[in-house]
């Protein structure tokens, strides 16, 4: 986290301009982050203690009006031990609204399709669902039509899908969820 406000604070100085809170929001839009967070899981036989991760997200979408975007969120989360690797992802339809139209303040609400993957050794385990995301972040403009974007995003998946144990289907539910903090750019 520390080095995400660092490399932030970096780009600012280094655009040499002043901060303003609002570029301009019409047409496409694009927008990528890294994060850091944390991430946890329930199933009909378990619950897991949460873990911290790094992340990511990548949007792309448009402007109907300069306090509502429509899009599509690629986001995931990972974490990586010895003999074991667990990701997180999801794939969104995403609103993201502005309450006010010349502040960057924003909140996101979406829903769309999540997996689970766990790689333990010689144990795969695969989960597809349908989940939510919930989030939000400030805008701060560094020109007509670029930011710098601190965020948060919380994504829940919620069953309605199928789990497989090493290629084989199982009558098991997987509900993962992970938060994530961190930097984003977004190109308006």
């Amino acid at each position: 986290m520390r080095i995400a406000s660092a490399v932030g604070l970096a780009l600012v100085v280094a655009a040499g301009g002043p901060l303003r809170a609002q570029t301009a929001r019409d047409g496409f839009w694009m927008s990528f982050g890294l994060g850091y967070g944390s991430a946890g899981l329930d199933c009909n036989d378990c619950t897991s203690e949460r873990e911290d991760g790094s992340g990511f997200y990548l949007r792309l979408g448009g402007s109907p009006t300069p306090r509502m975007l429509i899009g599509a969120d690629i986001n995931a989360w990972y974490r990586s031990r010895t003999n074991a690797e667990v990701t997180f992802a999801s794939v969104i339809g995403l609103l993201q609204f502005y309450p006010a139209e010349r502040a960057g303040l924003f909140l996101n609400l979406g829903a769309g399709v999540t997996s689970a993957t766990f790689e333990y050794a010689i144990v795969d385990v695969e989960n597809k669902g349908v989940g939510v995301e919930l989030g939000g972040g400030w805008d701060i403009g560094i020109g007509a039509r670029f930011s710098i974007t601190p965020f948060a995003l919380y994504v829940n998946g919620f069953g309605g899908g199928r789990t497989r144990f090493n290629n084989v289907e199982i009558d098991e539910e997987i509900n993962p969820d992970y938060l994530l903090f961190g930097l984003g750019f977004t190109w308006h």
